[in-house]
């Protein structure tokens, strides 16, 4: 069966391996889970949007704060008790 016939609700992996037949049900909800995530994703800036521009806030950096101009440095760090920037 050439790859455009296949079906695209998850259940295509039947027409390669018969087996998974009685699963076809829990395919198609994966496929559809997969398709929602799939859409936050792009939603929100796909796979280079916000979540890839971490370097721009965290770690040291030139800016403003409060209207002061400086090097800030910021570090996300949860259930941590305690952060040490050491060096010259």
């Amino acid at each position: 069966m050439p790859d455009s016939a296949l079906p695209t609700d998850g259940a295509s992996l039947i027409a390669i391996d018969p087996w998974l037949a009685p699963y076809a049900d829990k395919l198609r909800e994966r496929w559809a889970r997969y398709g929602q995530k799939l859409a936050e994703i792009e939603r929100d800036g796909g796979l280079l949007g916000p979540m890839s521009l971490g370097h721009e806030i965290f770690g040291l950096n030139r800016g403003e704060h409060e209207g002061r101009p400086g090097v800030w440095y910021r570090e996300w760090a949860p259930g941590a008790t305690g952060l040490s920037l050491i060096g010259d």
